[in-house]
């Protein structure tokens, strides 16, 4: 049975982390492997992520960082990158879900740039906001890395071939995906690292629309039981409907994101009918006839419905959200 340790293998909550500066709470481990690669020219390393360190020397390190000791001056920084990718691989859950795996890789198909950016601003608002935080700490030093990639060989797609198993799979063999979808997964991770200022970017926005749009439906709902007692039986029962008709405006609202990316992810199983693994193998359930999938003009009207105009919240200023929705500069 594996070992239950302090890090490794454990939920983002139950693990020791630290204030980082613009970002808020980060797991202890990955703000240690991050902050040592940054020092001494490390990320100038030919190699990092990709290059394997040796296995009795990661076995040394992971027991110091299991305890707490940190990491020894003059270790590797391949085994310290090899440490970071078994840390994300014995995560219970995957940093990126696959749902928003999905949805991201469908998002590097996208001619419009524009368009890339708004679905990346969207997917934050999947995560819990422990996993977001992470995740946004986690691809901003990726950014670092990849921006080095003319000494360090590891631009955002190296990268992203190197970490995409570890931060799609966790758990999961990475046998379980045929190397063609591991491919197209592994360019929405590469979108993360291009663009890591934009995950999240401006998601208060979006739970403050959310938050108005349930006050304005509580005081509509208010107005319509004082209403009540009309002896109207008419009336009564127009008042009934029009209550139904907004709780599940609401309703609709909350789970646009879901749809959202379910729809984008149809879009592209749609394109891809010979595929014959998905992310999570599932058991066989009865077919279902398949749905149309979503023209771009569908998916742009989606988009547009969450951001509320997301290219004019793009104008506004970058503004980054950490970890108790605070809005910080990236």
């Amino acid at each position: 049975a594996p070992t239950t340790t302090a890090c490794f293998g454990r939920a983002l909550a139950d693990q020791p982390s630290r204030e980082v500066p613009g970002f808020g709470r980060v797991p202890a481990l990955l703000a240690d492997c991050c902050a040592y690669l940054r020092c001494g020219g490390l990320l100038d390393t030919e190699g990092l992520f990709r290059v394997e360190g040796s296995r009795l020397r990661l076995r040394d390190l992971r027991q110091r960082l299991e305890h707490g000791c940190g990491i020894r001056d003059g270790t590797p920084p391949q085994d310290v990158c090899s440490t970071l990718k078994a840390w994300l691989r014995e995560l219970p859950e995957p940093l990126v879900p696959a749902r928003m795996a999905h949805a991201l890789a469908e998002a590097a198909t996208q001619a419009s740039p524009e368009r890339r950016v708004r679905i990346l601003r969207l997917c934050g608002l999947l995560l819990p906001a422990d996993q977001l935080t992470a995740l946004q700490f986690l691809c901003c030093f990726l950014g670092e890395v990849s921006r080095n990639s003319q000494r360090n060989r590891m631009d955002a797609s190296n990268l992203a071939t190197s970490l995409g198993p570890s931060l799609l799979l966790a758990r999961a063999p990475s046998a379980a995906v045929c190397p063609r979808e591991m491919a197209r997964l592994n360019s929405g991770v590469a979108l993360l690292v291009e663009f890591p200022s934009e995950l999240g970017l401006h998601q208060h926005q979006h739970l403050l629309q959310l938050q108005q749009q349930a006050r304005h439906i509580s005081r509509q709902h208010h107005q319509l039981d004082n209403g009540e007692d009309s002896s109207d039986s008419i009336q009564q029962e127009e008042n009934r409907r029009r209550r139904r008709r907004s709780s599940g405006a609401l309703g609709g609202a909350l789970k646009a994101v879901g749809r959202a990316v379910s729809r984008l992810a149809s879009r592209s199983r749609s394109r891809s009918p010979g595929r014959s693994r998905q992310l999570h193998p599932q058991p066989p359930t009865p077919q279902r006839p398949p749905r149309a999938s979503p023209s771009p003009p569908a998916v742009r009207r989606l988009l547009h419905r969450l951001s509320a105009g997301g290219s004019s919240a793009a104008s506004s200023g970058p503004t980054a959200v950490r970890r108790g929705g605070s809005a910080v500069a990236p």
